[in-house]
């Protein structure tokens, strides 16, 4: 898992970086993103929302024993993932970041910062300034037949292995690229980017529509041209709304207006906003849109926001970092990555406790799990499994009755 190194074997010259380098050259790193699509409302909205949905929930290192799983706390990874991955984000911000390379450009790379054989800091690169090199050839050799190259504003290029990179991907059709959403949106985010334009110029115009302006004369052209922008500067902006404008003798105005009902507009703009949402996989009661919810489905709503959209996500992260972040040696000794979703599958207070009831009942959880997971302090003795006495095997039922039994 060395960032940079030497293949003397190939024709291959990568230069070896120190951490402080390396430090140096990801304070130069450009944040800038495009923005000619963030100015759709609604896929800003969806974007936040995916991207917030991953970066609140807290990513564990687990390792798997004899009793079952635990935390590993004890790992050299588990400060990195639980406080700061670098020293310039914590780790919400860092999978915030993540998540929007990866619905933004269709890809998300990070790069993973080694000294002595072990991950020292990770940094999401820029996606859009990274490149894809694939040996399909077979040139290099197999375990090298990846690659990837970021080139900064500074015009720095490094090469990357395939396992110094961690990569997720987003609608990739052959599993080494991925593709951005917006490349299946454009024509929709345009659609509803030209009817906020309209909208926003009906407002400009003191919602008033165009109008006709009849004259009996013929008129030179620049004679109309003066004509129509003294009446739009007498009728036009919301200063002239609802004002008397005094029309010459041997002119008449008459005006038409666009019913926005009637023309189906904001009936068109909700069909775009489902267009994009469903993209996303967004819900639309996450956007506010409530008018086919009701309070007792919300939590329902929110379940199937988890599995059907937020779970790949999680699952392809999970299944990338345990490849790439861990060595094969630790995935044999049982070390893996999990993120606790408990934040969104979490319910209501009284429907928790009664779950958390059943479950001490029945010997699933302990009162100590149950403590542990509302964030309660333990109490000594809460960590053993109590269940129901009078509760007996399925093959002794009906043995207390016959003659001799036990009793």
């Amino acid at each position: 898992m060395m960032l940079f190194g030497r293949n003397k074997k190939k024709e291959v010259k990568n230069e070896a970086y120190t951490l402080q380098q390396m430090n140096e050259f990801f304070q130069q790193m450009s944040g800038e993103i495009s923005n000619d699509k963030l100015n759709s409302a609604t896929y800003y909205a969806c974007m936040d929302i995916r991207c917030k949905s991953l970066a609140k929930l807290p990513l564990k290192l687990y390792k798997e024993t004899e009793k079952g799983k635990e935390k590993a706390n004890d790992f050299y990874l588990y400060d990195l993932i639980k406080e700061r991955p670098n020293p310039y984000m914590s780790m919400h911000d860092f999978l915030y970041a993540v998540e929007f390379q990866k619905l933004e450009y269709g890809n998300a790379y990070i790069a993973m910062v080694v000294e002595k054989g072990k991950i020292q800091e990770l940094y999401p690169l820029e996606s859009s300034k990274v490149r894809i090199w694939v040996d399909d050839a077979g040139i290099i050799g197999k375990s090298n037949a990846i690659w990837y190259e970021y080139t900064n504003k500074l015009g720095q290029s490094i090469k990357f292995r395939h396992s110094e990179i961690a990569h997720l991907k987003n609608f990739s059709k052959d599993g080494i690229t991925g593709i951005p959403i917006k490349k299946y949106l454009a024509e929709v985010i345009e659609n509803e980017q030209y009817g906020n334009t309209f909208l926003n110029n009906h407002f400009k115009n003191g919602l008033s529509g165009g109008a006709v302006l009849n004259y009996t004369s013929d008129l030179k052209d620049e004679r109309v041209t003066h004509l129509r922008e003294k009446f739009e500067k007498m009728t036009s902006g919301i200063k002239n709304a609802g004002r008397i404008m005094p029309v010459p003798i041997g002119f008449k105005l008459e005006p038409f207006n666009i019913s926005l009902v009637d023309s189906e507009f904001f009936k068109m703009q909700g069909l775009t906003v489902r267009h994009i949402a469903n993209a996303f996989g967004v819900k639309l009661f996450q956007l506010n849109d409530l008018e086919r919810s009701t309070y007792g489905n919300v939590e329902t709503q929110n379940i199937a926001y988890y599995s059907d959209t937020l779970q790949n996500t999680i699952t392809q992260a999970e299944q990338e970092f345990d490849y790439k972040f861990l060595t094969k040696d630790h995935r044999k000794k049982g070390y893996f990555f999990k993120f606790n979703v408990d934040s969104i599958l979490r319910s209501d207070f009284k429907t928790r406790m009664e779950g958390y009831a059943l479950a001490i009942q029945n010997a699933i959880y302990s009162p100590a799990d149950c403590r542990e997971k509302e964030d309660m302090i333990f109490i000594e003795g809460s960590d053993k499994l109590v269940c129901n006495g009078n509760m007996i095997q399925l093959n002794q039922a009906g043995k207390q009755y016959q003659k001799g039994g036990e009793e």
